[in-house]
Parts: structure tokens; sequence; C-alpha cells
């Protein structure tokens, strides 16, 4: 505000009340008595611009001195000593000294705004000895320093892990390894070990080392059955933060196993092929062949060789050589080994026979037809064992016999003897018949008949068969005696006519005509029986007729369509002798058939076409029958047909909506490429739900289950891109100590902590285009920073000066500051009011930006730094430094509703637009605290990296998607997928990183890189 020059009411009046005013008057009214009214006039004007018309001057100010800092802690890490300490009065920064001695020798190391101070490159074992005052910065710049803190000790002492290898490697036999983990330095050290493997299983997990201890766990490993390569990581991580990452491997080779379904085979008796099975029981592929030990020849053994899968079997065949047999005694038994060598080791097969005299046996001895028998039989067999050959001969011209040689192996052979008796005189006639086995025996078998002068009536055939067409068929009847032959013929259906129907006979051939009616008899086969009666005998003839009948054929016992969709013929048949009438009947709604009805003339043949729809099928094998009814029969024919399904589907980025082409799709055990517009598609045989993975570098891979139905399927999945580093912003003038970013109007807003200044960066052309220098007397420190992209206006937390400072980014100009509270550390900026985080007040300030002032200060947990705001503008988000907690704040009440406990130290913090959840990171934890909204609870804590100093996350509305990325103070990143909690890692993107966020309107990433003094671009 400008002074304003000459006096003023209110000047006047602090005049009048101030010492010098009382004066004045006293003076006044004694001059009054001797000087006139005019030149006490003139003196009072005088004597008031004298001491009216400059500034007012300021009483003296009693000298104020910091307090004493309270609480002094320390905290030894793995690289530093923390210290810690409560905020003293009337302080605006504090010097830290340091001293190897209790009493003397300290040394100022440092100084800080804040109430921590890192001590870092310090030697291990060594005592140290801390202090710290506070100190004031006074009207006139000078400092005044208070009385420093009672001493406080801190050795240097750290638990160093080391286990000292990188890999543990199981082989292919070995169940147990081990492993020495270290404490290498002077500290006490707890460990815990885990794995990402589920073949894997420790003997303990988690301990406690002294100083220079170790101490050895064993692994034992699960080996699968499957041949394999298995790999994994065993993580080894101590509470100094330091971790260890080992692979872990095992193979798991193939072991083929020679497994045989019997050790023992006996032929005893028997000379038929045996077989048994030869099987690969194991894993792998089995290359295996037989010999025998004692090289038989007796046998033969195939196939000899082979080469078999996991699970597949061969059948062995074993055939007797007889001739090779014959060779070996003939009474007893013989044996032979079948070696069976395989790679994995030899079984053998022991193979015996018997041999033992064939003996020769037979039924009888004699034979006597008597007086009319003309055909008789005797059987020839083996008794023993072994094989019998036999040859008959021998018998008289009026004597056959069959068959005449053979051979026998346990079975019975039957030899049928027929005699003729026309040309033999009358009496007794008998012969020989010799059965001859050769070595193993004869048998002489006698045959006899009886011839004498009487008649014996013979009848030509037992059977007469009509066929459709014939009406006429005859027999004879003959006198086979001596004398007169009398016969009559009798039958008793009314179809059938005999002529003639009786008769005599000497040596003569007497002709019996039958004849059918068929008349109205029925279609099909009709019998009866012809009785021939003598006064010697009786003889029966059967009579069969066939009348005419239509015969429905099927030329075809199946029709398979496979996955055709082309009609498919075939033929229906009357194959009998009168008219055919037919009609088909369907019971799948899939399946037609033409023509469904018809008559057939005899022999005609008609062709059926029968077609298929799949239109409204699921996709598996169908199988219906087709029936055919007719007059002459009933046919059934079977359809099968199958339907393969089809999955189509689409690979897209969720960010840009763009196909994604050459992605990795897996469906089942089949393996594609997508297609240039990102397309692809699969077949499969049955419904049902399918998973498909998809992968693609840049990308978080993506796995989806598909639910098919009528042979189809469709999908369409959206794999979330992995930012990487597309360029830097970079200004030495502009950009000189980059601390905190803020964004609006597609602007970049940076505060510079060495020179108090603010740069503007276009983020359409990348390109830093000014420096707005913060105007003030001494050192603001400018830190957090938001904007308003509503009012154009910027917000700078002042933490030097306990001030937030308004940029106009109109004019990109500092046109006004207002008191905010002690240390503003962070800004962030709600739907229409100013947060800012007081480090030394434990609040957090609200501010109405239409004033702009401050309205009110929260209560949150101790030291409150970063800060973000949900996505809806309820609730704000507080990471509280100084006691491992987050609050969360409800910004209707702007009260804190709950704290949520994290990890120690969370200095970090990023919620997505839209987004579900509130990611917390600290650089003195390498986790990753995941706060879900909904629940206003910690969901989960992943191991990300060592040291994290920023976290910024994405939303894609798409599908719903988050991907969180944490960037080191290595200046690499790791890239979080919620909620399948997908990770990628070590994606470099600067040297050293500060802080990091991301636009929404540019969908970029912006990273502070403190040593380069740039903006790394991340897309």
């Amino acid at each position: 505000m400008a002074k304003t020059v000459g006096c003023s009411k209110s000047l006047v009046f602090r005049l009048m009340m101030s010492n010098w005013g009382a004066r004045l008057k006293k003076t006044t009214l004694s001059f009054l008595k001797y000087i006139n009214f005019p030149t006490v006039f003139l003196l009072c004007w005088v004597l008031v611009l004298m001491l009216g018309c400059g500034e007012d001057e300021p009483e003296p100010e009693p000298q104020i001195v910091p307090g004493i800092p309270t609480n002094l802690q320390t905290e030894v890490t793995q690289e530093a000593i923390v210290l810690t300490w409560e905020a003293s009065q009337h302080t605006d920064y504090y010097y830290v000294y340091r001293s190897l001695q209790l009493e003397n020798g300290f040394q100022r190391i440092g100084s800080t705004k804040g109430l921590s101070f890192v001590n870092s490159e310090l030697d291990v074992d060594q005592p140290y000895f801390y202090r710290i005052s506070g100190v004031r910065l006074a009207e006139d710049q000078k400092e005044v320093e208070g009385e420093k803190s009672p001493t406080l000790q801190a050795v240097f002492v750290i638990g160093i892990l080391n286990v000292g290898v990188d890999l543990i490697d199981f082989g292919e036999t070995s169940l147990e390894q081990q492993l020495t983990i270290k404490n290498d330095g002077g500290g006490e050290l707890n460990w815990t070990i885990s794995a990402d493997v589920d073949w894997l299983t420790f003997e303990q997990d988690s301990g406690k080392l002294q100083a220079k201890g170790e101490q050895t766990i064993i692994f034992l490993s699960v080996r699968p059955k499957s041949p394999a390569r298995l790999e994994g990581l065993i993580t080894v991580v101590s509470d100094w933060g330091k971790s260890f990452v080992i692979t872990v491997r095992m193979i798991i080779p193939a072991h083929p196993r020679l497994s045989l379904s019997t050790n023992t085979l006996d032929f005893a008796l028997t000379r038929q092929p045996r077989t048994f099975q030869i099987r690969n029981g194991g894993t792998g592929s089995l290359e295996w062949q037989v010999r025998k030990l004692s090289h038989a020849n007796w046998f033969t053994v195939s196939p000899q060789n082979g080469v078999l899968v996991a699970g597949q079997s061969d059948t062995l065949i074993l055939k007797i050589v007889l001739d090779q047999l014959r060779k070996y005694p003939l009474s007893g038994r013989i044996s032979e080994n079948l070696v069976f060598s395989g790679n994995d080791g030899e079984k053998r097969v022991y193979v015996t026979i018997k041999t033992v005299n064939p003996i020769l046996s037979i039924s009888d001895r004699s034979i006597n037809m008597g007086l009319n028998l003309n055909v008789s039989n005797f059987t020839i067999g083996n008794s023993g064992s072994g094989v019998v050959e036999w040859e008959i001969y021998g018998g008289e011209d009026w004597l056959t016999f069959e068959p005449k040689a053979g051979s026998s192996e346990g079975e019975t052979d039957r030899i049928i003897v027929t005699v003729d008796r026309t040309h033999l005189p009358e009496g007794d006639h008998s012969t020989k018949l010799r059965v001859d086995a050769k070595d193993f025996g004869q048998v002489d078998i006698t045959v006899s008949l009886e011839v004498v002068a009487r008649p014996q009536l013979f009848v030509s055939t037992p059977s007469v068969v009509f066929n459709s067409k014939e009406s006429e068929k005859t027999f004879r009847i003959q006198n086979f005696g001596a004398g007169i032959l009398r016969w009559q013929v009798t039958n008793e259906a009314n179809w059938l006519t005999i002529e003639p129907q009786s008769g005599e006979t000497g040596k003569e051939i007497d002709i019996v005509r039958l004849l059918v009616d068929r008349g109205d008899l029925p279609p099909g086969s009709h019998t009866t029986r012809v009785q021939v009666e003598a006064g010697v005998g009786r003889q029966t003839v059967a009579v069969t007729m066939q009348v005419p009948q239509p015969v429905l054929s099927l030329l075809a016992d199946e029709i398979d369509f496979g996955t055709s969709a082309k009609p498919k013929n075939f033929m229906l048949q009357n194959s009998g002798e009168v008219l055919l009438y037919w009609s088909a009947e369907i019971e799948a709604d899939w399946l037609t058939l033409t023509p469904m009805k018809g008559f057939l003339k005899e022999g005609e043949t008609v062709k059926m076409t029968v077609t298929v729809d799949r239109v409204q099928l699921d996709a598996r094998q169908y199988r219906t029958p087709i029936h055919i009814s007719s007059n002459g029969g009933d046919e059934t024919l079977s359809v099968r047909m199958t339907k393969t399904g089809r999955i189509n589907g689409i690979i897209r980025d969720v960010k840009t909506l763009q196909p994604i082409s050459q992605a990795t799709v897996e469906f089942r055990s089949e393996i594609k490429q997508s297609k240039p517009d990102g397309s692809f598609d699969f077949s499969y045989l049955q419904e049902g739900r399918y998973r498909i993975s998809v992968s693609s570098p840049g990308f978080f891979s993506r796995a989806s289950t598909i639910k098919t139905g009528l042979g189809w399927g469709e999908t369409e999945l959206f794999l979330s891109p992995v930012a990487r580093k597309t360029g830097q912003i970079r200004d030495v003038v502009l950009l000189t100590s980059p601390k905190r970013i803020a964004y609006s109007n597609r602007r970049a807003y940076v505060t510079n902590q060495a020179d108090d200044t603010v740069t503007v960066v276009n983020l359409n052309t990348e390109r830093a285009v000014t420096t707005i220098p913060l105007k003030w007397d001494r050192a603001c420190i400018p830190l957090g920073i938001a904007a308003s992209p509503k009012r154009s206006e910027v917000y700078v937390a002042a933490s030097a000066i306990d001030r937030i400072k308004l940029v106009d980014a109109g004019v990109n100009r500092d046109v006004h500051e207002f008191r905010i509270g002690d240390y503003p550390s962070e800004c962030v900026m709600g739907m229409s009011k100013l947060y800012v985080s007081l480090l030394r007040e434990d609040r957090v300030a609200v501010v109405d930006i239409s004033i702009p002032a401050r309205t009110n200060r929260i209560r949150v947990g101790k030291q409150p730094n970063a800060m973000v705001v949900s996505p809806d503008g309820l609730y704000l988000y507080v990471c509280n430094y100084g006691e491992a907690t987050v609050s969360v704040v409800n910004l209707v009440t702007e009260k804190e509703i709950k704290k949520v406990s994290v990890f120690s130290r969370p200095d970090a913090i990023a919620v997505a637009d839209s987004g579900s959840y509130v990611y917390v990171t600290s650089q003195f934890s390498g986790d990753l605290s995941i706060i879900g909204i909904r629940q206003q609870a910690e969901v989960n804590r992943l191991p990300i990296t060592k040291s994290p100093i920023g976290v910024a996350a994405v939303r894609f509305p798409q599908d719903g998607r988050e991907v969180v990325y944490v960037v080191d103070r290595d200046g690499t990143a790791s890239a979080i997928e919620m909620p399948t909690q997908a990770i990628i890692g070590n994606i470099p993107v600067a040297t050293s990183a500060e802080a990091f966020s991301y636009y929404p309107e540019t969908g970029k990433f912006y990273l502070i890189d403190s040593l380069q003094s740039a903006i790394v671009i991340l897309e």
C-alpha cells in the first residue's frame, strides 16, 4: 500500500494521544500568556508538520528470543540419523549442532525450517552428540538465536543385510537348498523372507540377527510330476530398508517309465497267440526294444521296438512256431526270458509252454449202418497236448467219408461217413477205415451194413422252397430196396395241391408235383409239411412259399455333415415285388428332409435330400434319427452334424480407443497376433466360458472371460498403456530450482525455491514462457502451489514468511499476499476453496478465494504436508508426516472424521479423476498404501520401490481401471494397474525426481527433475 503525504485527521489524533502531543499542549498554553494568537498558531502548525507529516516513529520493541526446542529424538536409518523435535515459539528456522564429545566440540552442521533433519555420511559405530537451537529473524534481518536444547546422543549402528548369492538352483534332483542370511552391520536386524512360487517352502520366514550374526535357512522344494523349467523370486527384506531379490530355479526333467502288464506269460497247452501290454507310465518319450535272452526260436514277438509318449501303450503279440516247437522234448516245459530295454532301465517277461505227447483219441471203433442207416459219424480228438496230425484211408466204393485229413490241438474233429446201398447185393457187408496219426499211433474203424430184399422208401429232398414267382415244384420218390413200394402223400394246407397223391414203384422213379395257389394270402412266408408214408417207413418234406411283398431298403446307414453346410443325399429303394408306400419322420428342428413321403414300384429308388440349419444352435456335436415307415418294413437313418462356434474380438488402447495390432492373444492353447485393425478370432467346439489373455509391449496384460452362445462370442478388450518418457522442458534461465507444479488452462506454474519465482510453462508448446518474481523484502521460500482455472489465479505457499502469495495468471504478476499460518507447505484447490497444510500448527488452513483470506483452520495429525481432494470434492486427504497417518477431512463440515494408519512419514499422495482409490507413498518406505474412497480405509499395501518421492494416477473411463505411477528418487518409475494390482517396474524417466503429477487436460504426466532443473514429460 502507498504511504500518504501530508496530515490527516487520524494522524493528528495519533499525535494528540502520544507523549509528544502532551508536551506540545503544555508548551502551547505557556506561550499563550506571552505570545499573541497568530504567533501561537504558526508555531503549532510548524510543530505538527515536523512531527506528523512523516511516518509514525515506532516504539522500541523488546528483544524476542526463540524458545528452546523440546522432545528431541533420533531415529537411525540405513543411511542416516534422523533428528526430530517439537516446534519452539518465536522461531523461523533451526540450527543443528553436532559433536563427537559430550560436553564440547559442537559445530553447526546445518539449518532447516522444518522439524526434522537428516544427518547422513556418518561413520558406523561412531557415537554422535546433537543439540538444536531456534533462530528468529529480527526486523533488521539480524538473526536472534535461542538457547540450545539438551544434548542427545545417537550411535550410528545399523543392521546391514547380506545374503551373498543371487541364484538358488535346485537343478533336476535336489529337494533341499540352504541360504545364509548375514548381518554385516553393528545394529540388530530383523529380516523376513518370501517367495512368489508355490513349489517352495521355508523352514523359517522371519528372524532376528544380532550384530555380525548370521542364520542359515533351509528351503524345501515340492517337485511337480509334469516336466517343466520353473523359476521364481525369493525376496529377503530387513527392517533397515535393504532388500535382496534372489532367483530360484528348478528343472523337472522328463522321466519315462517302462511298465508291463505282466511279468510272466504261460502258453500252457495252447498254441494260440498270446498278447500283453507295454506302457509308458512316466513322462516324456520312452524308447524301448525287446530281445530274447536265450535266442529261443519256438515263438516270435512283434513289434520288437517302438517309441511311446507319456501314457501311451503298445500291444505285443507272441506266436508259436510249431515246426520249431516240435524239435523240443515231447514231455516237460520250456521257457524263455523276454528282456525289455528302455531309457529308464530293463524289465523282463518270463515265457513258458508245456510240451506233452499228443494222444490220438477216436470216439468209435465200429459203425453199424444196419438195414436203413445211410449216414453216420465218428470223432477224432487229441487227449494229450500239442498238435496231432491225422489222415484217413481205406474202405470200399460204397463208402465215402469227409474230411480225409486234418490236425487236432485239443479240439475235436467230426468225420461224416456215408454208404450207398444201391448196387450192393443182399447180405452183410463190411469194410475198414484206418486213422493214421503218424508217430502218434493208428486206429482201425469197422463200418458194416445189411442189404435185404424188401422195399425201402427214399424221398429226394427234405424241403421244397417256392420263391415269390414260382408256382410248381417236384420231388422224387424211389424204392431203394427190393419188391414193390406202395406210397401215399398227405397235406392239410389249402393253398397246396399234390399230384399224384399215391402210387407204387419197384425200380422206377415216381415224380410228385406240388402246385401252390397264393390267392388272398397275405404277403410273406407260408410253410406246411407234406407226409410221404409207405409200409416200410415215413418221410417229411417241408414246403415253404413266399407271397410277394414290398421291401424297404435304405442305401445308407449314416449321414455325417461334419461342419459342412451343403445338402447331402441318400437313396430309398423298394427291393420287393409290389408297390411300397412310405413316410418319413424327423425329430430335430434343425433338420429338413425332402421328400417326406411317397410310393415306390418294384425295384424303384428315390433320392432323399437332407439339409441342416445351424443358425439357432449352440456349438457342439449333434445326432438325430430319421425314421422311415412303410408297408415293407421300417428303417432308421442316423444324421450327425457339428457346429463350430466363433469368438470375435478387438483390442483397443483404453486411453485413445485406437486398435492395437500385433498384440499377442492366447485362447486355450492357441496363440495369435491381432490384425492391423486390432481384431482377432478363434473357433471352438463347445459352448461355455472361455478365458482370453492379451498382452502387448507398452501395455498392461489383460485377461477376460467370454460366455458363448448360439455358436458366437464377442468381446472388446481394452489395454491400459504404460506411460513412457516422451520429452522434457528444460530452461536453465527460467527453471532455476523447480520444486512444485500446478496446472490451469493448459499452463503449468512451477515454484523455484532458490530465487523466489514462479515459472510459467505453455503446455501446448511445452516451453517455459516467463518467470514471475514473488515480491517481499526477504526470502519467501515458495513451496506448495495451486491454481484456480475459474479465477485465473495462482496461489503460492511462501513457507518462510507464513503467507500465501496471490499471482494473477492473466497478467503473470504477484498482486497480493495474506497471512495464512505457521509454515505453510502444500496447497491444493478444492471446488471453491483453497486448502493449505500448516506444518508447525498440525492444521489445514481453509481459504475463501473470493475474499481472499483464511476462514478456518482444521485440526489434523502431526506435521501435515501433501494433500489431495476426492474426485467428488467432499473429502480432503492429508498426509501426516509426523504420525504415520492420513487424515480424512469432511469438506462440508470442515472437520477431521477419521485417521487412516499407513507407514511412517507419508509425504506424497494422489487420486485419479473419478478414481476409487487414494494412493500414498513415503521416501522412508518402499510401499504404496492404497486407501479405498468408499471404505475410507487402507485396502492394500504393495511393496514397490526403495525411496518413492512422488505418486500420480489416471483413471480410464472406458473400463474404470486406474493406473498409478510411483517415482523413485533414483529416477525410475513403477506402474500399477488397479484393481488387478499388476506391476511393471524399472521404467526410466529421470536422473533425479522431485515432484510428480498428472494433468487430465493434456493426458500427460509431469515430473520435476531436480538435478537437471527440468520438467520430464511422460505419456
